[in-house]
This record gives C-alpha cells, sequence and structure tokens, in this order.
C-alpha cells in the first residue's frame, strides 16, 4: 500500500505539469486580402476551430480578414502559407492547409488543437456561399445568393436573408 501511495505522490506532478488553469497568453496574427468580385460568383469557406463572419459590402471586391490566435510566435508569412485561396471557374476557395498529426496517447487535460482562425469576410450582396466550419459558429448577414452553411460542433445565424438559405447542423 505504502509504494503505490509513493507512486502516486510522485505521478500526479508529472500529470498536472501538462495542465493549465486559466487564460493562457495567445498570440494573434492577422491577415488581409482581397479580389475583384466581378469574376467570383461563389464563395467556398471551409474553416475550423474558429468563428466565420460573412457581411456584405461594396458590389466590386470580396475581402477577407483571418485572424490566427495560438500560444506560439508566427509570423505573417507563414500565417499566409497556412492560408490556400484560390479562384477558378468564378469560385472562389478559401481553406486551411492541414497536416494530419499521428497520436498515440490522449489524455483529457491536453488540448487537440493550439490554433484557432476567425474569419470575417465581406463580400458583394448577389455572392452564393458555399461554407463548413467544424467547431466554430458562424453568422451570415444580408446575402441574396444562394447560401449553403453547414457546421459540425457549433452554432450558425443567417439575418436578413435575400436568396435561398440551406443549414445543416451536424
Amino acid at each position: 500500500m505504502r509504494r503505490a501511495t509513493l507512486s502516486a505522490a510522485f505521478l500526479l506532478p508529472i500529470l498536472l505539469g501538462g495542465c493549465h488553469v486559466g487564460d493562457v497568453a495567445r498570440k494573434t496574427v492577422t491577415v488581409e486580402q482581397s479580389w475583384p468580385a466581378a469574376a467570383i460568383e461563389t464563395v467556398e469557406l471551409n474553416g475550423h476551430n474558429g468563428m466565420i463572419k460573412v457581411v456584405t459590402g461594396s458590389g466590386n471586391e470580396v475581402h477577407l480578414v483571418a485572424k490566427l490566435r495560438t500560444r506560439h510566435d508566427v509570423g505573417e508569412e507563414r500565417v499566409r502559407n497556412f492560408l490556400k485561396a484560390e479562384v477558378e471557374d468564378g469560385t472562389l476557395s478559401i481553406g486551411e492547409r492541414r497536416k494530419k498529426r499521428r497520436r498515440i496517447v490522449m489524455l483529457p487535460f491536453f488540448r487537440a488543437e493550439d490554433a484557432s482562425i476567425s474569419y470575417t469576410l465581406t463580400v458583394p450582396p448577389r455572392m452564393n456561399l458555399e461554407i463548413w466550419n467544424v467547431n466554430g459558429g458562424m453568422n451570415v448577414a444580408g446575402i441574396s445568393g444562394r447560401s449553403n452553411l453547414t457546421s459540425v460542433n457549433g452554432s450558425i445565424e443567417v439575418s436578413t436573408p435575400g436568396g435561398e438559405v440551406t443549414v445543416r447542423l451536424r
């Protein structure tokens, strides 16, 4: 019995050393990019671990503000390389380049993700949207185009829609 007590006494500080209590200092890097709206009919955005907000603006550009929050110091160039955005056949596709990680041990008090990216997208009202978000909410306002909105483990709020809206919560 004494040996089990001593082992537990030595293991407890080691296990608790991986925990954190309270708010850990986080760094924020903001990246902005714009595209001419004349060549874009649809915006596709795939997000993970962050909020997506879509608002309407002038009819001549699509503007993205991406805010990366992390516990590590990362530069703007590294964030730009992490984000991918391309226009092809009238569709602007925005997403994140993610590497698959292999985990051997999962303990409940360690965080699976240490970064989040929140997006604010300003688009012309006529724009069509295809948005998918995992572990984050979505707020879409004033869109008169078609909107297909899917969220896994997050809420979706739509205000003043002028077009067809499809919402999927998974």
